[in-house]
C-alpha cells in the first residue's frame, strides 16, 4: 500500500494526486494501482466537445479501479468541479436530471457544490435557483433530518441565492449531531450582511466564537461591504471599521 501511494505522489501532474484525494478513504489496496488510469480517462473524455455521458460512464467503469457503479456520478461531479470544468459539470447535471433514474444523494451534493461555485462569481439562472429550492424541498421531504455533509452542501448553495432563513434552519440541523464548519458559519454570516441583517449576523458571529469556529475572509469581506454600503460619512465608516479591527473574533484562513 505504501509503495503504491508513494508512486502516485511522485507521479508527474496533478491527476495522480487527485486520485488519492477522491478514492483513498476505505478503498482496497489494489485501487491505487489503477486510479490514475480512471482519472486520466475522465480528463481526456470531458475535453471532447461531443460528450456522451453514458459512453463515458460505461468506458470508465470498464477500467479497473475505485470508481464503481455506486459512486461514479458523484466522483465525476467532484472531479469536474475540482478542475473547474463547470460547463461539463452543468452538462452532466442536465444528463442526470433528464434520465429516468433517481439521482443519488452523492450526485445531488455534487450538483449543489456546482451551483455554489458558479454562484460565487455570477448570478445563477432562474432554473438553477429553482433547482436548489427543489432539491431543498425534496431532501427534507425524503430524509426529514439531513446528514452533516448534505446540510453543508445545501447550506452553501442556498446562501448564493440569498435564502438565508433556510440556511439557518440547516445550521440547526447540523447542531443536532455536530458543530457547523468554519465555512458554514462564515457563508451564513456573509449572506446576512449582504441582505442587511446586521443584528442576526452579529448573533451568529457570537455563536461561531462560542463554537470555536473562526470566521473566514468571506464573512469579514461582507461585513466591510455592509459598512461601506450602509454609512455615508467617512468618520462613521471609520468608526465601524475600527470595531472590526479591534474585535477579538478569530480568523480561519481555510
Amino acid at each position: 500500500m505504501l509503495s503504491t501511494i508513494s508512486r502516485l505522489l511522485l507521479a508527474q501532474g496533478s491527476y495522480a494526486r487527485q486520485s488519492l484525494r477522491f478514492l483513498y478513504h476505505g478503498t482496497p489496496a489494489t485501487v491505487g494501482k489503477y486510479a490514475t488510469e480512471q482519472f486520466t480517462y475522465i480528463k481526456s473524455a470531458i475535453e471532447n466537445n461531443q460528450i456522451d455521458w453514458e459512453d463515458i460512464k460505461n468506458n470508465l467503469l470498464s477500467i479497473q479501479g475505485g470508481i464503481n457503479q455506486k459512486n461514479v456520478d458523484a466522483v465525476l461531479f467532484k472531479f469536474m468541479i475540482y478542475n473547474k470544468k463547470y460547463d461539463a459539470a452543468r452538462s452532466f447535471g442536465q444528463h442526470l436530471k433528464s434520465s429516468n433514474n433517481e439521482v443519488s444523494l452523492g450526485s445531488l451534493n455534487g450538483l449543489l457544490s456546482l451551483y455554489y461555485e458558479l454562484g460565487k462569481e455570477n448570478n445563477l439562472s432562474k432554473e438553477e435557483k429553482l433547482d436548489i429550492l427543489n432539491i431543498y424541498n425534496y431532501l427534507h421531504d425524503k430524509y426529514k433530518v439531513l446528514d452533516f455533509l448534505t446540510c453543508e452542501h445545501l447550506l452553501h448553495a442556498l446562501c448564493v441565492i440569498n435564502e438565508w432563513s433556510k440556511a439557518i434552519k440547516l445550521l440547526d440541523d447540523i447542531n443536532l449531531s455536530s458543530k457547523p464548519s468554519h465555512s458554514a458559519y462564515s457563508i451564513v454570516i456573509a449572506t446576512l450582511f449582504r441582505n442587511n441583517k446586521k443584528k442576526m449576523a452579529m448573533e451568529f458571529i457570537q455563536k461561531s466564537v462560542n463554537n470555536k469556529r473562526g470566521l473566514q475572509d468571506i464573512a469579514y469581506d461582507a461585513w466591510i461591504d455592509y459598512i461601506l454600503r450602509k454609512y455615508k460619512q467617512n468618520d462613521t465608516k471609520a468608526k465601524y471599521l475600527n470595531e472590526i479591527v479591534g474585535s477579538a473574533y478569530p480568523v480561519n484562513k481555510t
